[in-house]
């Protein structure tokens, strides 16, 4: 007998919850290294989302250089390189420090002409932009930063979701291995719903329904898996 779910109270049962089983149930070689790798790369995944949120987090009081220099030595280094003269002045100058990704203004407005015209006239001499116009470039600027930052986090996010995925899909599999070897499972509505990907691939072919009169059809349903001959309600007619 094994039992799918929270802590059962009868003592009958204790050490027969699948979590315990499973324990006892060796990995093949190749679960052993998929379970490895993907925890490593869920572990790095999770840094990079890090690395993105927490900026992201600084950003709404403000940019700073420490976090724009990088961008701006990507895309713009003859800029770049005129502001790291400047240090942490360099964003005062550029009159940035009231701007945050939640409130920056919409630069579709922008003529998008105009924003290369001044970024050229910037890589020659940065000092050759009024404050208006050095408003303007700086805020395109944290903009595109703001969004790299963001789906930088989405990518991580996305991609943790995935390998979170893989790890659930080896875990169902030694469920799978320990819950063939009982000839009883045990298991709530709720949980039958919840490993119902796991309890279809073992097989079952005879399903007992005990208080059945408080089971909603819903749940019935769901029950009435392939391969199942019989299925048996047990409980209040009434």
């Amino acid at each position: 007998i094994i039992r799918i779910g929270g802590r059962s109270q009868a003592t009958e049962l204790e050490g027969k919850n699948l979590r315990v089983v499973s324990k006892y149930i060796s990995k093949t070689r190749v679960q052993s290294q998929t379970l490895g790798q993907t925890y490593s790369e869920l572990e790095e995944t999770m840094k990079i989302a890090g690395f993105s949120i927490k900026p992201l987090h600084q950003s709404r009081n403000g940019a700073t250089w420490k976090g724009m220099q990088h961008l701006l030595c990507l895309k713009w280094p003859m800029i770049h390189a005129q502001l790291d003269l400047m240090d942490a002045e360099g964003l005062n100058w550029l009159g940035v420090k009231s701007i945050n990704c939640s409130k920056s203004e919409d630069m579709d407005e922008t003529d998008h002409e105009r924003l290369k015209n001044l970024t050229r006239t910037a890589e020659h001499n940065i000092h050759h932009l009024s404050k208006l116009e050095r408003r303007i470039l700086a805020t395109s600027w944290f903009k595109q930063w703001c969004e790299d930052k963001s789906a930088s986090l989405f990518e991580a996010v996305k991609s943790a979701k995935g390998l979170r995925e893989n790890i659930q899909a080896v875990h169902e599999e030694i469920n799978r291995r320990a819950l063939v070897q009982a000839d009883v499972v045990g298991v709530t509505t709720i949980s039958l719903t919840r490993n119902i990907e796991t309890l279809r691939r073992i097989g079952a072919k005879v399903i007992i329904y005990e208080e059945a009169a408080e089971v909603i059809e819903a749940h019935i349903i769901s029950s009435l898996m392939p391969g199942v001959e019989h299925f048996i309600q047990i409980g209040d007619h009434r």
